[in-house]
């Protein structure tokens, strides 16, 4: 599927949501249009924002807390600072940069290849649990980069359900990964196996 159309799709769900609510509350229906290129455009927000409010398009890549870094033990870790600067003043206490502590964003960006060198020289003098812990104590955007094996083995998922066996007709197991909304009061997991090749093609509809 395009991604103008997954962008879209989201949207839609969610207005679908809201307006069978407001039908609820006001007993009036409306007419929902979501288009994938508008959709796809709101997502630009962050870059889109500084171009509408200040006439300039600054990349959020172009940010020096924004990105992936390496730990000290060979592990990757996302910071996902760009415009906010409550969150890059908290991870210049963090890292002991307290001279850069002030700089706005745009000052940031054009410093940004010196600052991301620095913020990379912090980071590796220790491993991502270090760092777990202390982004998480300043609150601090950031996350883990795990590749499939970590994925598939997060205990965090295994809690949730998020990949289940289905049984097939010749006794085989099938995995999946079932859709990540969960309802209280009813079930929303996989219904059954993938059809194999022509397995339903006789069937009534």
């Amino acid at each position: 599927m395009p991604f103008g159309d997954i962008a879209a799709a989201m949207f839609a769900a969610f207005a679908i949501t809201t307006a069978l609510f407001a039908r609820g509350k006001t007993g009036n229906g409306t007419y929902i249009d979501v288009a994938a290129a508008d959709s796809l455009v709101s997502w630009m927000t962050p870059v889109l924002g500084p171009a509408l409010n200040e006439g300039i398009a600054i990349d959020v890549g172009d940010s020096p807390a924004y990105g992936l870094f390496a730990c000290g033990d060979g592990h990757v870790l996302s910071l996902s600072i760009a415009h906010e600067d409550h969150f890059w003043r908290r991870l210049c206490t963090l890292l002991d940069l307290p001279e850069h502590a002030e700089l706005d964003h745009r000052q940031r960006v054009a410093l940004s290849q010196s600052l991301r060198s620095e913020i990379q020289n912090r980071l590796r003098q220790h491993d991502l649990v270090h760092w777990s812990t202390m982004l998480d104590k300043h609150s601090i955007p950031w996350a883990p980069v795990s590749d499939v094996a970590a994925v598939l083995a997060d205990l965090h998922f295994a809690e949730r359900g998020l990949f289940v066996k289905v049984g097939r007709k010749d006794g085989l197991i099938e995995h999946h990964v079932r859709q990540p909304v969960l309802f209280s009061s009813y079930s929303s997991g996989v219904a059954g196996p993938c059809p194999r090749l022509g397995e339903h093609t006789d069937d009534e509809i």
